[in-house]
């Protein structure tokens, strides 16, 4: 009797039913179903960007890499010529 004096006056109106959780629970099921969806989707276009940018860097690489070798030879080709005539020269000095 003292612990029901010590609550708050409720109404029977305040009264949760079973019917009313399991109502509850149906209702916030179906949130977290259409949430999970939601998640699913921008999973999926995450998935597709992050292939997208992949590519993109992928051939971004690939042109400079393809750059740098080009001038790599071509830097080695030109200085060939020189570098074996200055040897010639020394040679034939001696």
């Amino acid at each position: 009797m003292t612990l029901m004096e010590l609550l708050p006056p409720s109404r029977w109106g305040d009264v949760v039913r079973r019917s009313d959780l399991d109502a509850l629970e149906a209702r916030m099921d179906l949130r977290f179903r259409i949430v999970d969806a939601r998640f699913e989707t921008i999973d999926a276009r995450f998935d597709a960007l992050e292939i997208h940018i992949d590519l993109k860097l992928e051939a971004t690489i690939e042109k400079a890499l393809n750059r740098s070798i080009r001038w790599i030879v071509g830097t080695m080709i030109a200085l060939t010529g020189p570098s074996v005539a200055a040897v010639a020269l020394i040679t034939n000095l001696d």
